[in-house]
């Protein structure tokens, strides 16, 4: 019986390092779209890890779409100021709100993953995108002086 139940938790542990490697940052995977919540809407494992990970590294003030970190969290050696797990602005996605300079980032973004922006505007502030999927594109956007950096998901049911 401790055979079956010690088989069992080495399965559980292989099937939940599947949804988040230890060795790279869950945070840049998911704002750069390697992985995302899109894949995973139909598998509750891999949704309620997701979910776990972020309420276990950010908390969500009352009444807010938004979450903060419990503690300094950084992407790319930045501080992270918000995380909206579940859209980029007012899309679909995964996006982190960042205090940094655009062409810093973007420069950080391009340099440390496999991205370049390849349409970037500059109309009512500075945006970049770079399409990585059928449904799925990286997103860089400078607003009321903050960034916000994410994976923008195209969706329709």
């Amino acid at each position: 019986m401790k055979k079956i139940i010690f088989i069992l938790f080495l399965i559980s542990q292989y099937y939940s390092s599947l949804a988040f490697s230890e060795d790279v940052d869950w945070l840049l995977e998911m704002a750069t779209c390697q992985k995302t919540w899109l894949d995973w809407e139909r598998d509750r494992v891999k949704m309620q890890e997701y979910y776990d990970k972020v309420s276990i590294d950010f908390k969500k003030p009352d009444e807010e779409h938004y979450y903060i970190p419990r503690s300094d969290q950084t992407i790319l050696g930045y501080s992270i100021k918000r995380l909206y797990p579940s859209n980029v602005g007012m899309g679909l996605g995964f996006s982190v709100l960042i205090d940094q300079p655009f062409l810093d980032v973007k420069e950080s973004i391009e340099s440390q993953t496999d991205i370049q922006y390849d349409r970037c505007e500059n109309s009512h502030g500075k945006a970049c995108q770079k399409k990585i999927a059928q449904k799925k594109k990286a997103m860089l956007i400078e607003t009321d002086g903050l960034l916000l950096f994410g994976c923008y998901y195209h969706y329709q049911r």
